[in-house]
């Protein structure tokens, strides 16, 4: 694993304790899952939710996207999930996924993205939909 990259992946098993899975990637990059992860709120059926993404070789000059999420998750109102949450039957190396497809707009090494904070980003937007 790239020196970056485990860096980031230190900073997630820090902010995380216990919930942090990863497997390093031959590129150099690692494949993280961080497990029970709150969807509080009415909007969801399922009380909590892994977040799946990986952290390209290319960290910090990458974007972490996508970010996936449990493939059955659905909302208590029966309405779908919404146009930035695509279902994946493959989506996040082989697991049936919900794709939410949430972009940073500007990466470089003057503005690398958290990991920890891009998904806690990600997931709120998720909550508020």
């Amino acid at each position: 694993m790239k020196p970056e990259v485990a860096r980031e992946v230190a900073k997630l098993q820090v902010r995380y304790p216990g919930q942090v899975i990863v497997e390093e990637l031959p590129d150099g990059g690692a494949k993280v899952k961080i497990t029970d992860r709150s969807l509080a709120g009415d909007v969801y059926v399922q009380d909590q939710t892994w977040c799946g993404f990986t952290i390209t070789f290319m960290h910090p000059y990458a974007d972490i996207y996508p970010t996936f999420v449990r493939g059955d998750l659905a909302r208590k109102d029966g309405q779908p999930l919404g146009r930035s949450c695509n279902p994946q039957p493959n989506g996040f190396y082989g697991e049936q996924t919900v794709m939410l497809s949430r972009r940073t707009k500007l990466v470089d090494a003057e503005h690398p993205v958290d990991a920890a904070l891009k998904m806690e980003k990600v997931l709120q937007w998720l909550i508020s939909l």
